[in-house]
């Protein structure tokens, strides 16, 4: 009897502290047990929002959704509380901005605040931040299509006043030869006529200057010479009427350039420019600012960034089976890593990634980063120099291996050492996929602030560290 008390006892026991593993854990994964601060926020369309939703400060997650306080009227919009976790607090500042993002295709929501201007001071709990609404891809889309329907109908309409200009042109010329051709015809008879009238009357001056014929014997006569002379004189009659023809068929000419066929030719061209100048402005207000200081094309830029953010995420949703707490550790004994989200604690504490890490290059951050204008790091040219004498031969492990990026700093506080880090880790892997291609799969980063891996042999590190995985 004792025995049966015995074991009942040992079972409520262990039932209760299983209760309490699986209450703590609950409660770590919702973050009930770390220090908060509330913030506030104002969002006019929290479509997709829910209390519980995650916060994220820059992609780190950092605190939850906790309540949503709907407007008392339209003019009014939704407020927002959050809480933050204390240990981001230095990177919240006044003038950081939330935003409502889409994390994957499955259109899951969260908030995301972005960190603030070193120059502005701390954001003080219970102030309300800045927000940006976001982007409506239908209405985009919806948007994008009228303005392709107008700039469709503006080019058929120039098309079609182009034609009916092109017509009239061509019409005008027609006429303008026709008339010309005929008035050839003309001229041409006059003027042979008036050359065979010339050729005659200077053969018979010819033979009565040399006293030939009866012509000569009645020049000798004064009324017949007075009759010679006039003759000459209506010769040179005919001669000025063929002048006045010829001065006439020139003025029908005039007369054909004055019917303003040029005149109309540039009215057309300048019709088609004012067309241009409409379609120029259409355009040109399609992707002009809209009320909260965007142009459409930041706009379709941000929409063309969130689908290629969503679509890069589709993996990471379709995989996420390997992530949940009851099929995470069968996952993890067979091999299956997702580089892409490795944190600090799990990388450290994973004894069966560590064996798989094989090479390490540890880089400084004097001979990589420099510091920009802004503030913040960047890669050197002599940064670059190194990564193109090292990398290769990581290089070419790949996709056989895997490669992670460890990023490390020496910053005076928690939050700037990860942060730092985590920047210098993207800035390696960035240049990386561009100067070798290599495939952003195969590429993982994080950062261990200042503190390198246990079985590394080194107590701190500023830099980062390349490490080749190998992958079953």
């Amino acid at each position: 009897m004792r025995t049966r008390i015995w074991t009942v006892g040992i079972f409520v026991v262990a039932g209760i502290a299983l209760f309490a593993l699986v209450l703590f854990l609950i409660g770590n994964q919702h973050e009930m047990f770390g220090d908060h601060y509330k913030l506030y926020t104002e969002f006019s369309n929290v479509d997709g929002v829910s209390p519980g939703i995650q916060v994220h400060v820059s992609g780190f997650q950092a605190g939850k959704l906790s309540d949503i306080q709907i407007p008392k009227g339209p003019s009014s919009r939704f407020r927002l509380t959050l809480e933050v976790d204390q240990s981001v607090k230095a990177l919240v500042r006044k003038d950081s901005v939330a935003t409502i993002s889409t994390a994957g295709v499955m259109g899951s929501k969260f908030i995301d605040v972005k960190i603030g201007s070193p120059n502005q001071p701390e954001a003080a709990p219970g102030s309300t931040l800045p927000s940006k609404e976001p982007v409506d891809i239908s209405s985009l889309i919806a948007q994008a299509g009228g303005m392709m329907n107008q700039v469709q109908g503006t080019i058929k309409d120039v098309h079609g006043k182009v034609d009916t200009a092109l017509d009239s042109v061509t019409k005008t010329v027609n006429h303008t030869d026709t008339l010309i051709t005929g008035v050839t015809g003309n001229v041409e008879k006059i003027a042979s006529n008036g050359t065979r009238i010339t050729g005659t009357v200077d053969q018979i001056v010819n033979g009565v200057q040399q006293g030939q014929g009866p012509v000569g014997v009645m020049l000798k006569d004064k009324n017949t010479a007075n009759q010679i002379k006039a003759t000459v004189g209506n010769v040179q009659q005919a001669t000025t009427n063929l002048k006045d023809a010829s001065a006439k068929v020139n003025g029908m000419i005039g007369d054909v350039q004055s019917r303003g066929v040029v005149q109309k030719a540039d009215a057309t061209l300048e019709n088609i420019r004012d067309l241009s100048k409409q379609l120029n402005g259409t355009v040109t207000q399609a992707l002009a600012q809209d009320r909260l200081g965007q142009t459409g094309a930041a706009n379709i830029r941000h929409t063309l960034s969130n689908m290629d953010r969503m679509t890069a995420n589709m993996a990471a949703d379709t995989e996420s089976l390997k992530h949940e707490f009851f099929f995470r550790g069968f996952f993890r004994q067979r091999g299956f890593y997702t580089l892409q989200d490795l944190s600090p604690n799990d990388y450290r504490g994973d004894s069966k990634l560590a064996k798989e890490i094989h090479t390490r290059k540890w880089l400084t951050a004097a001979e990589l980063f420099e510091v920009g204008e802004d503030g913040k790091d960047r890669l050197s040219a002599e940064g670059r120099r190194v990564l193109d004498q090292v990398a290769p031969a990581f290089i070419e492990t790949l996709p056989k291996n895997g490669m992670i990026i460890e990023g490390y700093s020496r910053a005076s506080e928690p939050a700037k050492q990860y942060l730092q880090g985590r920047e210098r880790a993207i800035l390696v892997r960035d240049y990386l996929e561009q100067r070798f291609h290599a495939d952003h799969t195969h590429l993982g980063i994080v950062s261990l602030a200042n503190a390198p891996p246990f079985d590394s042999g080194l107590s701190t590190w500023d830099g980062v560290c390349l490490a080749i995985l190998k992958v079953h």
